[in-house]
Protein backbone atom coordinates (compact mmCIF):
# COMPACT_ATOMS: atom_id res chain seq x y z
CA UNK A 1 0.00 0.00 0.00
CA UNK A 2 1.41 3.39 -0.95
CA UNK A 3 1.94 5.94 1.58
CA UNK A 4 -1.09 8.07 1.59
CA UNK A 5 -3.69 5.53 -0.13
CA UNK A 6 -5.40 4.54 2.99
CA UNK A 7 -8.54 5.95 5.50
CA UNK A 8 -7.49 6.63 8.68
CA UNK A 9 -10.31 4.79 11.08
CA UNK A 10 -10.55 6.87 14.65
CA UNK A 11 -12.31 5.35 17.23
CA UNK A 12 -12.45 4.36 21.18
CA UNK A 13 -10.31 1.31 21.68
CA UNK A 14 -13.17 -0.02 23.54
CA UNK A 15 -15.10 -0.27 20.56
CA UNK A 16 -13.01 -2.80 18.16
CA UNK A 17 -15.89 -5.17 18.15
CA UNK A 18 -18.41 -2.32 16.83
CA UNK A 19 -15.90 -1.16 13.90
CA UNK A 20 -15.16 -4.50 12.65
CA UNK A 21 -17.91 -4.26 9.97
CA UNK A 22 -16.72 -1.01 8.53
CA UNK A 23 -13.19 -2.08 8.49
CA UNK A 24 -14.17 -5.36 6.58
CA UNK A 25 -16.54 -3.38 4.30
CA UNK A 26 -13.52 -0.66 3.28
CA UNK A 27 -11.09 -3.76 2.73
CA UNK A 28 -13.48 -5.78 1.14
CA UNK A 29 -13.86 -2.03 -1.21
CA UNK A 30 -10.48 -2.60 -1.70
CA UNK A 31 -9.69 0.60 0.14
CA UNK A 32 -6.44 0.31 2.10
CA UNK A 33 -7.17 0.90 6.05
CA UNK A 34 -4.81 2.29 8.96
CA UNK A 35 -5.82 0.85 12.28
CA UNK A 36 -4.25 0.84 15.55
CA UNK A 37 -3.98 -2.74 16.53
CA UNK A 38 -6.05 -4.46 13.30
CA UNK A 39 -4.95 -7.88 15.01
CA UNK A 40 -7.35 -6.86 18.29
CA UNK A 41 -10.29 -7.39 15.81
CA UNK A 42 -8.97 -11.07 15.19
CA UNK A 43 -7.22 -10.35 11.61
CA UNK A 44 -4.66 -12.98 11.19
CA UNK A 45 -1.29 -11.53 10.42
CA UNK A 46 -1.16 -12.27 6.83
CA UNK A 47 -4.20 -10.46 6.16
CA UNK A 48 -3.05 -7.22 8.19
CA UNK A 49 0.29 -7.40 6.37
CA UNK A 50 -2.14 -6.96 3.27
CA UNK A 51 -4.26 -4.87 3.92
CA UNK A 52 -3.69 -2.42 6.97
CA UNK A 53 -0.76 0.19 7.46
CA UNK A 54 -0.84 -0.05 11.66
CA UNK A 55 1.67 1.13 14.57
CA UNK A 56 4.95 0.08 14.13
CA UNK A 57 7.59 -1.33 16.43
CA UNK A 58 10.55 1.30 17.30
CA UNK A 59 8.98 4.51 17.05
CA UNK A 60 6.84 7.02 19.30
CA UNK A 61 3.02 5.82 18.65
CA UNK A 62 1.81 9.76 18.74
CA UNK A 63 3.98 10.30 16.25
CA UNK A 64 3.12 7.76 14.10
CA UNK A 65 -0.56 8.52 13.98
CA UNK A 66 -0.44 12.03 13.73
CA UNK A 67 2.23 11.06 10.45
CA UNK A 68 -0.54 8.87 9.50
CA UNK A 69 -3.46 11.47 9.61
CA UNK A 70 -1.61 13.69 8.03
CA UNK A 71 -1.11 11.77 4.81
CA UNK A 72 -4.16 9.57 4.72
CA UNK A 73 -6.61 10.68 2.20
CA UNK A 74 -9.79 10.55 4.32
CA UNK A 75 -10.22 10.21 8.32
CA UNK A 76 -13.31 8.14 9.30
CA UNK A 77 -14.45 8.91 12.81
CA UNK A 78 -16.23 6.01 14.25
CA UNK A 79 -18.56 7.91 16.72
CA UNK A 80 -20.34 6.35 20.00
CA UNK A 81 -20.91 6.90 23.35
CA UNK A 82 -17.48 6.41 24.27
CA UNK A 83 -15.89 7.98 21.49
CA UNK A 84 -17.15 11.16 22.75
CA UNK A 85 -16.26 9.95 26.51
CA UNK A 86 -12.71 9.61 25.54
CA UNK A 87 -13.03 13.12 23.35
CA UNK A 88 -14.29 15.24 26.17
CA UNK A 89 -11.06 13.66 28.58
CA UNK A 90 -8.89 14.73 25.76
CA UNK A 91 -7.15 11.35 25.23
CA UNK A 92 -5.49 10.10 21.82
CA UNK A 93 -8.96 11.19 20.30
CA UNK A 94 -8.34 14.57 21.63
CA UNK A 95 -4.72 14.22 20.12
CA UNK A 96 -6.04 12.95 16.80
CA UNK A 97 -9.24 15.76 16.46
CA UNK A 98 -5.89 18.66 16.61
CA UNK A 99 -5.32 16.97 12.44
CA UNK A 100 -8.52 16.95 12.38
CA UNK A 101 -9.66 20.00 13.13
CA UNK A 102 -6.79 21.77 11.35
CA UNK A 103 -7.99 19.79 8.04
CA UNK A 104 -11.35 21.52 8.85
CA UNK A 105 -9.91 24.71 8.60
CA UNK A 106 -8.01 23.70 5.76
CA UNK A 107 -11.01 23.26 3.95
CA UNK A 108 -10.01 20.06 2.72
CA UNK A 109 -13.02 18.08 3.76
CA UNK A 110 -11.00 15.02 4.94
CA UNK A 111 -13.42 14.32 7.78
CA UNK A 112 -16.54 11.50 7.44
CA UNK A 113 -17.90 10.90 11.34
CA UNK A 114 -20.40 7.47 11.11
CA UNK A 115 -22.26 7.13 13.73
CA UNK A 116 -22.13 3.34 15.14
CA UNK A 117 -24.69 3.63 18.33
CA UNK A 118 -27.40 5.70 19.93
CA UNK A 119 -25.53 8.49 21.31
CA UNK A 120 -27.23 11.76 22.06
CA UNK A 121 -26.36 14.90 19.49
CA UNK A 122 -25.35 16.98 22.74
CA UNK A 123 -22.49 14.64 23.27
CA UNK A 124 -21.50 16.09 19.77
CA UNK A 125 -19.19 19.44 20.16
CA UNK A 126 -20.53 22.10 18.30
CA UNK A 127 -18.48 22.95 15.80
CA UNK A 128 -18.59 18.75 14.72
CA UNK A 129 -22.34 18.84 14.90
CA UNK A 130 -22.44 20.76 11.90
CA UNK A 131 -21.11 17.96 9.81
CA UNK A 132 -23.55 15.15 8.48
CA UNK A 133 -22.76 12.15 10.75
CA UNK A 134 -23.36 8.55 8.25
CA UNK A 135 -25.65 6.55 10.12
CA UNK A 136 -24.70 2.92 10.52
CA UNK A 137 -26.73 2.62 13.89
CA UNK A 138 -28.73 -0.48 13.72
Amino acid sequence: MRRGQYVFVSHASRDKPLIRFVVEALVEAGIGVWLDNPEALGFSPDYVRQNFQNLKPGARWLDQIHDALEVSKCVLACCTQTFWERYRAGGTLGQEDSVVREEIAKGRGKLVMCRLDGFAITDVPPDLSLLQFGDLYE
